[in-house]
């Protein structure tokens, strides 16, 4: 139940902050945005993203990290349900360009990542009418994925099929070839 899991997420959020581990907060932060996003808060939601991005920003935590790249995917979808797309895709170009940089040093590990931020960006530019840049992002998230498929990490497979769909059906609208 979505509101049993705002309770708890709250509820953590509050513990951590007694504490001093600013990660721990974070991550907890994180929760209760998600949280807060499904349940439809999306100002509260916003705010607690926004704390949560700041406190993965600071210097102690280092230039990028999958929470904080996390927490700009779920605000960009946050954004781009209110209209605001280029906010959305600001937060998102952020995200796709941390899990670059940490794809570089182990793409197994974080190409999953890199691939769904890469096909929610195409998703958010083809929203706002940039195909093309759309379809690179879509191409992208393609060719990490088919790379974990031949790594044996069938755990991307759903992933994959998604963009595949989704290029396809954004290259139809188009008028472009889908390139299968």
């Amino acid at each position: 139940d979505d509101s049993q899991a705002l309770l708890l997420a709250q509820e953590l959020v509050a513990w951590q902050r007694l504490s001093a581990n600013r990660q721990e907060l974070a991550r907890a932060l994180y929760v209760l945005g998600s949280s807060l996003a499904r349940v439809g808060a999306t100002e509260e939601a916003s705010a607690v993203l926004d704390e949560c991005i700041d406190m993965t920003d600071s210097p102690r935590s280092g230039r990028f990290d999958t929470l904080g790249c996390s927490a700009r995917e779920r605000l960009s979808a946050v954004r781009a349900n209110h209209g605001r797309m280029a906010e959305a895709l600001d937060l998102l170009a952020t995200a796709v360009d941390g899990y670059r940089v940490m794809a570089e040093a182990d793409l197994p590990f974080y190409g999953a990542h890199l691939a769904r931020s890469l096909h929610n960006q195409a998703m958010v530019r083809y929203a706002t009418g940039q195909v093309s840049e759309a379809l690179a992002a879509l191409d992208e998230a393609i060719d990490v994925y088919h790379f974990l498929l031949n790594g044996g990490d069938r755990s991307v497979a759903s992933g994959f099929g998604r963009s595949l769909a989704a290029r396809k059906e954004l290259a139809a609208e188009a008028g472009l070839p889908s390139d299968d």
